[in-house]
């Protein structure tokens, strides 16, 4: 009794998640939206065993040059779209109405709380547009000397690692470069990302 019980479970759940993936897909596959195949419930998830910090990357350029500037993929039963499209990413991120943020975000909350970047509707409207006015070009322009220090320092980190044959993964060194520039302008305190990468902080954000 106890094995027809979850037999019929799963045969709904499997029914269940594949009305729901093909009727999901049917709606991207008007607009050339494809991406990997995918499995009953486990979506693509599979995909994602071996990938770390080290690998992704490539992960995804792999997967556009496939599926195209917008594909989709499957987590068990979440949908997410990879847009690469700066035109799209353009629109995506300065719309004030698609602000409402993936459940995998909700990992963040322990570390970041519920603030600009976590939080949605009116709390996040209202936050916004508090912080707005601190980006303010006049605001901006008493801190382009720091812009321009700290660009220096990365540009000098890159030309001293820089022989023309060796590719420089740009990502930790514009992240390091950021933190400097922000940690200065933001909160007044200097942190010398850049020049100790073996800075304590920099190790714990990491």
């Amino acid at each position: 009794m106890l094995f027809e019980l979850i037999a019929a479970i799963l045969a709904v759940l499997v029914g269940w998640d594949y009305l729901h993936k093909k009727q999901r897909d049917a709606f991207l596959a008007k607009s050339n939206i494809t991406g990997p195949k995918a499995l009953p419930i486990l979506g693509n998830a599979l995909r994602l065993r071996n990938i770390n910090t080290a690998n992704i990357e490539t992960m995804l350029k792999e997967n556009t040059a496939k599926y195209g500037k917008v594909y989709r993929f499957w987590v068990f039963n979440q949908m997410h779209l990879r847009v690469t499209d700066p035109k799209l990413c353009e629109a995506i991120l300065s719309s004030q109405q698609q602000i409402t943020k993936s459940s995998f975000y909700d990992f963040l909350i322990d570390w970041l709380g519920r603030g600009l970047l976590l939080s949605n509707g009116k709390k996040w409207h209202t936050r916004r547009k508090i912080i707005t006015p601190a980006f303010h070009f006049k605001i901006l322009e008493q801190f382009v000397e720091v812009f321009d220090q700290q660009s220096t320092i990365m540009a000098k980190n890159l030309y001293a690692r820089a022989n023309g044959r060796t590719a420089i993964d740009m990502f930790p060194v514009v992240c390091r470069m950021a933190l400097d520039t922000i940690s200065e302008t933001a909160m007044g305190v200097k942190v010398h990302a850049q020049k100790n990468q073996e800075f304590e902080y920099v190790k714990a954000l990491n």
